[in-house]
């Protein structure tokens, strides 16, 4: 039977800047599988919004549709602090939006997959969706217009290859990214392969890598350069490197389509070579950022990293050999910790040269992974314990107060190294209002203290990277 065509609203409930605002790309590509459908699909976002929560849910009830999606991106910002406002914020959405729409609201967003029963319950949702949603969002739909809904209340999305959505993006929201967050965001693949301890992405995405047609994606981004004027963006992928190496076809076919405009990505330290990072550059890769999670090799092996501190330096090397600017993400106190391995872990870092490293003490434990599961078995949490509640894991060998003070001894008095991570944060804002593009730490490499003035003395971002010969 032919599905009956639906008109639905999606809605982005994140109202969350820090440390610069993220455009939903999830909620994007959701929109354009249901229009592959043959649905009416409006995209609403509430950063964008000047109205109430009340007058957004007036206007919405007036447009008639037949359901509303809201994508729940985050719980909180960093560090791990309250997190009852954003979950409070989220029950005030769904429940002004049930007094002036009568039809079902379906919940989904990376928040959303982390807690499902508890939020659909305490946001009073009436349904959602586990994970992936372009097919598992339409489905649903459909069966709810033809009058079959499911008895299931919440559905996971599937995880396999296929199609991919090249979501048409709103042009008052790329506006408003652009200027306030200074890139736009690319997925080239999804699932990781990978078992860092912390990390629910296998768990939700899969743990295979599948990945994206090359000119699917170069064909995206020229739209966008082309449509929208995109003059930076970021790969937002878990990893970009992938053992098969299709990272450097889609290098290649960047470079085909003569796109030279800078871009990011998140790079695993191994397996890096030379030529790849010359190709990378030549194919605008301008900064890499590079989760390390530790500082040691006794750390690095209990956090589940799979590589070591010798691959992390020759993995510095070759990016300052190559004029790629990185920064390093280091979380001290993880399992394995003791004072011996805190001395060592200081002192590697102190090795790290021309680059930015951020620190930050303690991990959060979210559910199925394998931190949550040791977090068990040392007896830190119970088995009962609601992990909406932030619970961080420090390693029992040592003191979190002495922590601290050793990390912020060891960087004080150098703006290239910064802990905790959100102080940084602060500056971004105003950095965008200077009309900088990209990752604004790469402004802290020279270790000067009055950054602001180092920034406005150089007029703008992109200003400057013509003068570093970057197109």
């Amino acid at each position: 039977m032919a599905p009956v065509m639906a008109k639905i609203l999606l809605l982005s409930c994140n109202t969350s800047t820090k440390p610069s605002p993220v455009y939903p790309l999830g909620l994007s590509v959701v929109a354009q599988a249901a229009r592959n459908r043959g649905h009416e699909v409006l995209e609403w976002d509430l950063l964008l919004s000047r109205h109430t929560l009340e007058e957004t849910a007036q206007q919405a009830a007036e447009l008639g549709p037949d359901c509303i999606g809201l994508s729940l991106k985050t719980l909180s910002h960093l560090p791990y602090t309250d997190e009852t406002s954003y979950i409070s914020h989220y029950r005030r959405v769904v429940k002004s939006l049930k007094k002036a729409h009568p039809g079902p609201i379906i919940l989904g967003g990376p928040a959303f997959s982390l807690f499902p029963e508890f939020l659909l319950e305490y946001l009073q949702g009436d349904y959602g969706i586990i994970g992936e949603g372009e097919c598992a969002f339409y489905t649903l739909v459909e069966q709810i217009a033809n009058g079959s809904p499911p008895q299931a209340k919440i559905i996971s999305g599937t995880k396999k290859p296929g199609a991919y959505a090249i979501p048409v993006r709103d042009d008052a929201m790329c506006t408003y990214y652009k200027q306030s967050g200074g890139m736009l965001n690319i997925e080239t693949k999804r699932g990781c392969p990978y078992r860092c301890i912390y990390c629910p992405t296998p768990e939700l995405e899969g743990r295979s890598y599948r990945h994206r047609a090359c000119e699917n994606v170069a064909n995206e981004i020229h739209q966008l350069v082309r449509q929208q004027g995109m003059d930076y963006y970021f790969i937002v992928d878990s990893v970009f490197n992938d053992p098969a190496e299709k990272y450097l076809a889609l290098a290649e076919e960047i470079l085909r389509k003569d796109i030279t405009i800078p871009w990011t990505a998140y790079l695993r330290p191994r397996g890096l070579k030379k030529r790849d990072l010359d190709l990378l550059k030549r194919a605008g890769l301008y900064s890499v950022e590079i989760g390390v999670d530790a500082s040691t090799d006794t750390t690095l092996e209990q956090m589940g990293k799979g590589f070591s501190w010798d691959d992390v330096m020759e993995t510095c090397s070759l990016l300052n050999r190559a004029g790629i600017h990185s920064a390093f993400f280091i979380i001290f106190g993880g399992p394995g910790e003791t004072a011996r391995t805190l001395k060592e872990g200081l002192h590697n870092v102190e090795q790290l040269t021309d680059c930015v490293v951020f620190g930050d003490t303690g991990i959060r434990v979210l559910p199925k992974t394998p931190l949550y599961e040791k977090a068990l078995q040392e007896g830190l949490i119970p088995p009962d314990r609601n992990l909406l509640d932030p619970f961080v894991y420090t390693s029992p060998e040592v003191s979190e107060e002495w922590l601290r003070q050793e990390v912020t001894t060891a960087f004080k008095g150098r703006t290239d190294r910064v802990y905790p991570h959100a102080t940084h944060n602060s500056k971004v804002p105003l950095l965008r209002k200077m009309g900088y593009r990209g990752p604004a730490w790469e402004l802290l490499k020279d270790n000067r203290a009055d950054i602001m003035k180092q920034f406005s003395q150089k007029k703008s971002g992109n200003a400057w990277r013509k003068k570093k010969g970057v197109k």
